[in-house]
């Protein structure tokens, strides 16, 4: 019997809502090539992309992956996300290796954790301490990209809308020029 991850679309992160491919998709790895629990770094029509493959809680069940591509900059100071931990936090989320920035892997928010403010006085201080996960305001700040696994290849179609991500800064020729970077294909 074939792996769930051999020969069926596996749909991730559906693409935010601002997302207007106009770019066709690229192959960019093997299933084999991208460790459970890890990102891969790896580039789409010039852009420097991290394609994560998390664990489904569900695979017991028989349930493959579930699959994410964000832009591989950090959208506060350009850190390696394809070296970031996965961590849950009311679902997938990366957490930069730079200054510990963490980001929803399905929407590109920038998630934080924060105490539960739902009570006050006596009652909260006999209240254990809870934390609440809770996203920056301001919209996704990290861009997402529609990634699918189709008999055993994974690829990417970037997302670009009209609405700007501020990673999309780590994409510009203006960060490519003062980096000595030139843009691949």
């Amino acid at each position: 019997m074939a792996s769930p991850d051999e020969g069926s679309v596996v749909v991730a992160a559906a693409p935010p809502v601002f997302a207007a491919p106009s770019a066709p998709r690229v192959a960019v790895a093997q299933v084999d090539d991208v460790p459970r629990g890890r990102g891969v770094a790896v580039t789409v029509h010039g852009r420097e992309v991290v394609v994560f493959r998390v664990p489904s809680q569900k695979q017991r069940q028989g349930l493959g992956d579930t699959w994410y591509a964000l832009d591989r900059h950090c959208y506060h100071a350009g850190g390696p996300l394809d070296l970031g931990d996965i961590e849950d936090m009311d679902g997938p989320c990366v957490k930069c290796p730079w200054h510990q920035y963490t980001i929803s892997l399905a929407t590109g928010a920038a998630v934080y954790q924060a105490l539960d403010d739902g009570c006050s006085g006596a009652a909260a201080a006999a209240q254990e301490r809870r934390y609440v996960v809770k996203a920056k305001g301001g919209g996704p700040h990290q861009r997402t990209h529609h990634c699918v696994v189709e008999n055993g290849t994974v690829y990417v179609t970037l997302s670009e809308g009209p609405e700007s991500c501020k990673s999309d800064y780590y994409s510009s020729d203006e960060f490519h020029t003062i980096m000595g970077k030139n843009k691949q294909p």
